[in-house]
């Protein structure tokens, strides 16, 4: 075994055991350094440690890799991460991976994209628990318990009926006190809180802070249940949103990283500070028109850094 392979097998084997350390560690190196490490590992060790980066660092390391090197991390991924993720790539890049998933997983992605950056459908997971209005109890609840067992993540438990429209909610205590035999749609609640795709996200961090709930469904023009927004997804976009707005008021581009190249960071600031440059020298040139008079009246002196602070 060269000393190559055995690298990465020890890094496989880290991978594997403490998958949440080794993505910090991964995060603590840049992109294209913890692109190449990924590179080296088998799709589905990658993907555990992808499945624990923070969505916007695992996106930042996948567009340093090819698109097909990326499908094929993503592939092994849940499906819920990588909504996550998506949101975070480049659309260039993000449409050129899209073709190389898998039929089901590129439709769901290539209609997120469609939404606008922010909206309900940019942020929403398509794994959602929903039932048919006609099944009973009964069968819901061996279906639960049995997803209990794959832990699969679960919310809330929705009813819908012909084409997946979205009819109402399952309580869990109104599901277990009915009768085994009953069609849950006799146990739901009818009156359920919903949103559109195109729903932005100051309206779904108002509903969320007023209503207190986990998560709330997503439908279409027709009512047809097309995913859910957590509170996770709210927070973690809200956070994300605040730190581009202080990096703008402070010159630097919402785009901009900690591993950014130097180019870009330049590019970026270098129309601001063109301006502030030029009115210091505008600042200046008022200075030096009345140089005159303020030798004779010294006290216009005191009025010298306002004029400064004029300039930038």
């Amino acid at each position: 075994m060269t000393k190559k392979n055995a690298a990465l097998e020890i890094v496989k084997r880290f991978i594997q055991s403490d998958p949440v350390n080794s993505a910090r560690a991964l995060e603590a190196l840049s992109p294209a350094d913890a692109a190449q490490v990924l590179r080296g590992l088998p799709a589905s060790t990658a993907a555990q440690c992808v499945e624990n980066l923070v969505p916007l660092s695992a996106a930042q390391v996948l567009e340093h890799m090819a698109p097909l090197e990326a499908a094929a991390i993503l592939h092994k991924a849940g499906k819920h991460h990588v909504a996550d993720i998506f949101r975070r790539l480049g659309p260039d890049f993000a449409k050129a991976v899209i073709p190389l998933l898998t039929d089901d997983f590129s439709k769901d992605m290539a209609e997120m994209l469609t939404y606008p950056k922010e909206s309900a459908g940019r942020m929403m997971h398509t794994d959602f628990l929903a039932f048919r209005r006609e099944m009973k109890v009964k069968e819901v609840i061996l279906k639960l318990r049995a997803m209990a067992k794959k832990s699969i993540p679960a919310t809330y438990c929705y009813v819908v009926g012909d084409e997946n429209v979205l009819l109402g909610v399952l309580n869990m205590r109104d599901l277990l006190l009915a009768s085994p035999d009953s069609p849950v749609e006799a146990v739901m609640i009818k009156e359920v809180l919903r949103v559109t795709p195109f729903a932005g996200r100051e309206e779904l961090v108002t509903l969320f802070s007023k209503k207190h709930y986990l998560a709330v469904p997503v439908v279409n023009e027709t009512g047809r249940l097309i995913g859910l927004v957590n509170t996770k997804s709210i927070i973690a976009s809200s956070e994300e949103g605040a730190t581009e707005d202080l990096q703008t008021l402070f010159g630097a581009s919402a785009e901009e990283r900690v591993y950014s190249p130097a180019w870009f960071k330049i590019k970026k600031r270098l129309p601001w500070l063109t301006v502030n440059l030029a009115t210091v020298f505008l600042a200046g040139a008022v200075v030096a028109l009345f140089e005159d008079l303020i030798v004779k009246v010294a006290a216009l002196a005191a009025l010298l850094p306002i004029v400064a602070g004029q300039g930038g």
